[in-house]
């Protein structure tokens, strides 16, 4: 297609716009070889990315804020700690970001993790959701060791689910954890949720 100048992409906007018969000779697009696309063309292709676009950005604008306790938190950020278990799961699909609040205090925070507790430390991609079940049937002591990637032992499972329930696992992948931790406010909350909630995807500032 030709360099136009700003004046003959207004001229070839206006004939398009107006739909004259044997109006493309005039424009200013118009090549006799044939070699030439028309700018009503070329602007109906520019609208349809830009839809595409709009949809694609719109599927991820929704995000999640997960409450994790100081100890998991440390699991995540060391890597150890690839998933996180859950009673339930969001209604969007993967991926989603998730954002990572821990929480304050409790038992398990230690003195160095005191400088982030109460903040959003980072965040990661779920890429994948799947189930997670353990049934105690009494017939063997249950372990006491760490499921790998959960970090958590099967009585810890069954402690949080319920024995024989159904629970959730979140893939945890492309992890940030950031330099500077996050303020709940800059997500929109006064306080955190029981186990997560819905937030804006880069929150609100």
């Amino acid at each position: 297609m030709k360099n136009l100048t700003l004046e003959q992409l207004i001229r070839a906007t206006e004939l398009c716009g107006a739909g004259a018969p044997g109006s493309c000779p005039e424009c200013p697009c118009f090549d006799p070889s044939g070699d030439f696309e028309c700018i009503e063309y070329l602007m109906s292709q520019a609208a349809a990315a830009r839809v595409f676009l709009q949809r694609r950005r719109g599927a991820m604008t929704k995000s999640i804020l997960l409450s994790i306790r100081p100890r998991y938190c440390e699991l995540i950020a060391s890597g150890k700690k690839k998933v996180e278990l859950r009673k339930n799961e969001p209604k969007i699909k993967t991926p989603f970001k998730c954002y990572i609040y821990c929480t304050k205090g409790g038992s398990d925070a230690k003195k160095g993790q005191l400088s982030f507790c109460g903040r959003v430390i980072g965040e990661f991609v779920c890429n994948a959701i799947f189930p997670i079940a353990f049934e105690y049937l009494g017939a063997q002591e249950i372990s006491e060791i760490e499921v790998p990637l959960l970090c958590l032992t099967d009585k810890q499972i069954i402690s949080y689910l319920g024995n024989g329930k159904v629970g959730f696992g979140w893939s945890i992948s492309d992890l940030v954890i950031y330099d500077d931790p996050k303020r709940l406010s800059e997500f929109g909350l006064k306080r955190p949720p029981q186990s997560w909630c819905y937030v804006p995807q880069g929150g609100t500032k």
